[in-house]
């Protein structure tokens, strides 16, 4: 079971929200339960250590709390590889190449995208979209705006997760709650560099292309 996310255990929809996602509770908790009416051992008679239950109550409990989800989402797979230009030897690349290799990357990135609110009169009406890649054919005008949204890109991943798991720190096994500060402050000290990487190398993807 451990290859499917926890949103395919409970068949609930990934959908992006201007930090991470948006889940609408009641409808978790109805996917929770149905689940439940499957998997709990008094209706499979396997007991309380059931590796399915177990995962099905893991994918409640972090998909439930909107913290625990940011760290999840974060840390499912995703390519971040970024695509090295032609060096000064090799043949540079024809504009349907340039356009084919980093629209990609660029599109696939925004997954981590804060998007920015939109506020009337004191309201949010709804949420600023990225501007999108473009080709020959783009305006100058449209080329800068996608640079500057870039330039100020800013991502809601928190590599807090990938930090524990990195360093192979479980909270919940903490002997006492001075050892639990110390692993604390380890994660946190971790996901932070995980952090200053990340953004590095978003930078790169847009020097890349701006020094073109």
């Amino acid at each position: 079971m451990s290859k499917f996310t926890y949103y395919e255990v409970l068949n609930v929809q990934m959908t992006g929200g201007p930090k991470g996602t948006l889940l609408d509770k009641d409808l978790l908790k109805k996917a929770y339960h149905r689940a439940c009416l499957t998997y709990h051992p008094d209706k499979t008679g396997r007991g309380e250590e059931d590796e399915v239950f177990l995962l099905v109550k893991a994918a409640y409990d972090t998909l439930s709390d909107d913290a625990k989800r940011l760290a999840y989402d974060s840390n499912l797979e995703f390519d971040d590889s970024i695509p090295d230009k032609p060096g000064p030897f090799d043949a540079p690349l024809k504009p349907k190449e340039f356009y084919a290799m980093y629209g990609p990357v660029f599109e696939r990135n925004l997954r981590f995208s804060v998007a920015k609110a939109i506020v009337k009169n004191g309201k949010t009406v709804g949420y600023e979209t990225a501007p999108v890649f473009g080709d020959d054919s783009t305006s100058i005008k449209d080329v800068n705006l996608f640079y500057k949204y870039w330039i100020n890109f800013e991502s809601w991943r928190d590599f807090s997760l990938a930090a524990s798991k990195i360093l192979k720190h479980d909270l919940e096994s903490a002997e006492d709650r001075y050892h639990k500060r110390y692993m604390e402050k380890e994660i946190d000290r971790k996901a932070k560099a995980m952090k200053k990487d990340e953004i590095s190398r978003i930078s790169k993807l847009v020097c890349l292309n701006v020094f073109d």
